[in-house]
């Protein structure tokens, strides 16, 4: 039996840590993570659906459609038919959306540089690219046969994005 943490209790408390940062950081603009993280996503205008980012976050569809519908009384968000599927709403911001997001994403640049001030620039990169390798290879769709180191910087994803999912 080792003597040193496990990964995964090192995980979990790495994320409260976060998860009580960030909940503090988004206080002033009335913004829980989730609905901060939901806005992020939102940013590339790719119009995920509910659905998308119910299975995104691992909740229920119920739990997303209240962030979402939180979102759209705040004026953040729209939702529009996909024009594949009528049934389908895509989520996009609204101006006021994006602008609160820009206001949000300095705060949050702010958070992480003091959450992360130890670290030096490389072990920040290396620690991006072995999350996002770890992410990547547990998504059901996106796992390959077995996992290999992966780039975060030439991922699609943003640096941000990458830390968002």
């Amino acid at each position: 039996m080792s003597t040193q943490p496990r990964i995964t209790y090192l995980i979990r408390r790495a994320q409260l840590i976060v998860y009580a940062q960030l909940t503090e950081c988004l206080r002033d603009y009335n913004l829980t993570p989730m609905q901060y993280l939901l806005l992020s996503l939102s940013r590339r205008g790719r119009g995920l659906s509910s659905a998308d980012l119910a299975r995104r976050f691992a909740v229920s569809p119920q739990s997303m459609n209240e962030v979402i519908t939180a979102l759209q009384g705040k004026r953040l968000i729209t939702r529009r038919r996909a024009t594949e599927h009528r049934r389908i709403l895509r989520i996009s911001l609204t101006p006021a959306g994006e602008s609160l997001l820009r206001d949000c994403d300095l705060r949050v640049d702010s958070l992480e540089r003091s959450l992360f001030a130890a670290l030096s620039p490389a072990e920040k990169r290396t620690l991006r690219n072995l999350l996002t390798t770890f992410i990547i290879s547990t998504e059901p769709d996106r796992a390959p046969s077995r996992a290999k180191p992966v780039d975060s910087g030439k991922l699609k994803l943003s640096a941000r994005a990458a830390a968002e999912t």
